[in-house]
């Protein structure tokens, strides 16, 4: 932990803290010059990053760290600059010391009806710094931000021995407190419910919410993930830069003492006022008066119409494909054969064999038994020469009707031409080859 004086009271995400620190790490460093926001057309960025601190010193300068006290002055210089049109709050800080932490949250919520305030998390958003977060209009949350840690919790020295002998006037026992015995334990735990009963009040009152949705829904001193903080009602919406950018233009949470009116950067609005109407922000409009903002929007709105253009595609080629997919495993298994189960099966696995194909390759097949079948004939023929040849009695079948259905077309081949029946070897097998014939998915090409 910190080293931090006993009684400091630490509104943060405790395990973000680095283990070890220097000493006095709190103590005040000389004033540094006002810091300016950034800013983004006429909007103005405030970040809030790293360990709060009341005010600047050695934890904010050795690690990044953010002062209430330099919040305050972007906050009140964006508010009273009339170029400044919005404000957006930057966070991403796993909290700090509550110190000042409540005034400033005030101050960010009056400033809600002079200037559209979005606070944006982009990383963390824990313990003081949701606080300072919920006091905006409205809450952005990063996808893979974290939101909460609301509670309060105490550094006390573990030994008092130090060589010290310490003294305390008659009247004010409580002034010397004991953490390792049970009155003393209950004096500092009544100091943490009493500061952590105002953080849960300020909370429900920026939020518009009671006190007990924000005990019982927003992670009872826990951090939530992005999208269940929306959905409990932690935030507003899971989004980027650009979404708070965006929703800095929603009417909802434009000045009230304005009208239906947001400010301009530079040039006076139309008619000659220094404010534009409601109905006057449209995209033409924001091309012309705020082209760094509008240039922001749309390329990131490029990007995610192309990535949505992408994964359309990518669905439908899905689709596409598994439907011609089912399409020729149905048609194999419609003109599959007995005795060609291991073919069939292998061409439905295979993925690219095709019907026809498939219907050329088993009556190959067939025609290669009926060789084999006829080659074993002439074999038994040759050993019993005393035996005369064998004569077909079967008369010719009568012609059929050429617009028969293919079934009665097929047998009556079959039945009046032996070379049908020596060549395909069984009936079934010269059906199929019919069937895809008429069907367009073979072809007899002529001797």
């Amino acid at each position: 932990m910190w080293d931090i004086p006993s009684g400091t009271g630490l509104a943060i995400q405790i395990d973000a803290l680095p283990s070890e620190a220097p000493q006095g790490a709190i103590r005040a460093l000389p004033l540094a010059a006002q810091k300016r926001f950034a800013q983004q057309g006429n909007i103005a960025v405030i970040d809030i990053s790293g360990v709060i601190t009341p005010y600047q010193n050695i934890l904010s300068v050795l690690f990044g760290g953010t002062d209430v006290q330099s919040i305050g002055e972007q906050l009140e210089s964006a508010v009273n600059d009339p170029a400044i049109g919005g404000i957006i709050l930057r966070i991403d800080s796993p909290g700090g010391i509550i110190t000042g932490v409540e005034e400033l949250a005030s101050t960010i919520a009056a400033a809600r009806g002079k200037k559209p305030i979005v606070a944006y998390a982009y990383g963390n958003a824990a313990s003081a710094a949701y606080w300072i977060a919920s006091a905006a209009d409205r809450i952005v949350a990063g996808p893979t931000t974290s939101l909460g840690s609301i509670g309060v919790a105490m550094a006390v020295a573990k030994d008092q021995d130090k060589g010290w002998v310490r003294f305390v006037s008659s009247n004010a026992p409580g002034k010397k407190i004991d953490p390792s015995t049970r009155e003393g334990q209950d004096s500092i735990q009544r100091r943490l419910d009493a500061m952590e009963a105002e953080f849960v009040a300020a909370i429900a009152a920026h939020r518009g919410i009671s006190q007990d949705e924000v005990l019982q829904d927003f992670g009872r001193g826990d951090v939530l993930p992005a999208r269940e903080a929306v959905r409990v009602g932690m935030a507003d919406m899971v989004g980027g830069f650009r979404d708070a950018l965006a929703l800095l233009f929603d009417p909802e949470i434009q000045p009230s003492n304005q009208g239906e009116t947001m400010s301009k950067q530079e040039n006076p609005a139309p008619q000659g006022g220094e404010t534009i109407r409601r109905d006057q922000v449209t995209a033409e409009f924001l091309m012309r008066e705020f082209p760094q903002i509008a240039g922001v929007l749309i390329r990131e709105g490029r990007e995610q119409s192309q990535d949505t253009i992408k994964k359309q595609g990518y669905e439908e080629g899905m689709a596409a494909g598994a439907k011609a997919e089912r399409e020729r495993i149905l048609s194999i298994e419609a003109m599959a054969l007995a005795g060609h189960e291991d073919m069939v099966a292998e061409a439905k696995k295979d993925g690219k064999t095709q019907p026809g194909d498939l219907a050329m390759k088993m009556v190959a097949a067939q025609k290669q038994r009926g060789f084999s079948f006829l080659e074993s004939r002439r074999e038994d023929a040759n050993a019993n020469k005393g035996i005369g040849p064998a004569t077909d009695p079967q008369p010719m079948s009568p012609g059929v009707d050429a617009s028969a259905p293919i079934e009665e077309r097929a047998a009556a081949e079959w039945a009046s031409d032996p070379k049908i029946r020596t060549e395909f070897g069984d009936k079934e097998t010269y059906l199929a080859f019919r069937k895809a014939e008429d069907e367009g998915r073979v072809r007899r090409f002529a001797k």
